[in-house]
């Protein structure tokens, strides 16, 4: 297979979109590719850290206003995010003039793809759960027309009924995809490797501000008086207590989870294909306004993975004495996945290229 020249772009919402790209980087590395990576803000921040030999370039920030009424706000925000759009398809073509990609794979930035080059969309809800049937319907078809300019779409996730994002995934017939399982940068050490701690709180940070810095600010006065950590989700910070750290690698970041009893987090879907291996008991806090994030939640409370709290009504005792939190969350991934579908873009980036010449 001849080598190919890939470009990796990932949105900037959170880290989770640059850290789940992180296997799909070191698997097209691995199959002796040459990789770029694109992206904004602290996901380009994230793939300098975790990729200190591969270049990665700048596109458009998106500045937008945060709400908890998501939907409503992002669509009134309309002309923001088609600037953001039209500044984002143009930088990807000046990329593509200057380095001839062969193949663009794009995590949630629709733009980030050129005419003519084969394009794989990385997306973990194509048809997102929204309030209201038809700001639904109207979202979905919108969604689903720009989804369908790329050659394939790429869901992280399990190809099965027990899989981590249930009605987030149900598409029309017509557009193409492939399941990759989950995306994760960590993996739970072996056993004996490291010892939970009972009562051992670890508190994961995620998300858009100022939600996420809220968040943390709520959490630091209600875990006093536990045994906890916080891993802040600040690549941007060097800060380092014996409680607190702003940002964690893929291996202290494993480490301090496997250490942990209970798991304390948003309930973004990279965030839990992260913890997916681990066999924690987690209390979800979703992002307000986040619908998928809200719908996971309680997906997984339905089957006794998880808890959601209420951190308005209910107390951290309240929630630690929960039953619900007797069963830990665990699914068991499929890893082959991942390379069965690089090996299918490969192939097809070469009849492609055949086709052409």
């Amino acid at each position: 297979m001849a080598r190919l020249r890939i470009l990796i772009g990932a949105l900037n919402w959170g880290l989770g979109h640059a850290t789940r790209c992180q296997p799909v980087i070191e698997e097209c590395l691995r199959r002796g590719h040459e990789v770029h990576l694109a992206a904004d803000g602290l996901a380009a921040m994230v793939f300098e850290k975790n990729n200190p030999d591969l270049p990665v370039h700048r596109l458009a920030p998106l500045n937008i206003k945060y709400s908890t009424w998501f939907w409503l706000k992002l669509l009134a925000q309309t002309k923001q995010l088609l600037t953001w759009f039209w500044k984002d398809r143009r930088e990807t073509r000046r990329l593509q003039r200057l380095y001839q990609y062969d193949l663009i794979l794009s995590d949630s930035r629709p733009a980030c793809r050129v005419q003519g080059v084969p394009g794989i969309l990385i997306i973990n809800q194509p048809s997102p759960w929204i309030p209201g049937r038809l700001i639904r319907w109207f979202t979905h078809r919108t969604l689903w027309a720009i989804i369908n300019r790329f050659d394939e779409i790429c869901i992280p996730d399990l190809p099965r009924e027990n899989n981590l994002s249930g009605k987030l995934i149900h598409l029309p017939g017509r557009i193409h995809r492939t399941f990759v399982g989950l995306l994760s940068r960590m993996q739970a050490p072996s056993s004996g490797a490291s010892f939970q701690i009972p009562g051992r709180i670890l508190a994961i940070l995620s998300g858009p501000e100022p939600s996420r810095t809220n968040f943390e600010t709520e959490l630091i006065l209600r875990l006093a008086g536990h045994d906890y950590r916080i891993a802040g989700g600040r690549p941007d910070l060097k800060t380092r207590t014996d409680r607190y750290l702003s940002y964690m690698d893929a291996v202290g970041l494993a480490d301090e989870i496997s250490k942990a009893e209970y798991i304390i987090c948003r309930s973004g879907y990279s965030s839990l294909m992260d913890l997916a291996p681990f066999k924690k008991k987690l209390i979800l806090v979703p992002t307000p306004g986040q619908t998928e994030q809200e719908y996971l939640a309680g997906r997984l409370q339905s089957k006794r993975q998880a808890v959601v709290w209420n951190m308005k009504s209910e107390s951290l005792q309240e929630v630690l004495n929960s039953a619900g939190l007797s069963s830990p969350f665990y699914l068991e991934n499929e890893p082959g996945l991942l390379g069965s579908a690089i090996r299918k873009w490969e192939e097809y980036c070469q009849k492609k290229s055949n086709l052409q010449g």
